[in-house]
């Protein structure tokens, strides 16, 4: 992948969609996250595949990141949708 770079309106569209998602998958791999904490991406690295695949760079507590890594196309089997997408599509790693 490439280097992670600033957020611009459509990353935090295509954020937004996974929102859910990511901030389930990362506080039950970091339970130790407040539940009122608000997780905020705070910067992006994309690379064109089949689909787009996203690195998230999140902010964590004390001053700590996450990368929350996914495909656009998550749920999509040759141009369909098969499914809804759903945590296990998403891949978190602290950095």
């Amino acid at each position: 992948m490439s280097s992670f770079s600033s957020l611009n309106d459509n990353d935090l569209l295509v954020y937004q969609s996974f929102e859910k998602l990511i901030d389930g998958k990362l506080r039950k791999t970091f339970p130790s996250i407040p539940s009122d904490f608000q997780l905020k991406p705070v910067s992006v690295c994309g690379v064109r595949g089949c689909g787009m695949f996203y690195d998230f760079k999140i902010a964590l507590p004390d001053d700590k990141f996450a990368k929350a890594s996914f495909n656009s196309n998550a749920g999509y089997v040759m141009g369909t949708k098969v499914s809804d997408p759903t945590e296990d599509c998403i891949t978190i790693q602290m950095i």
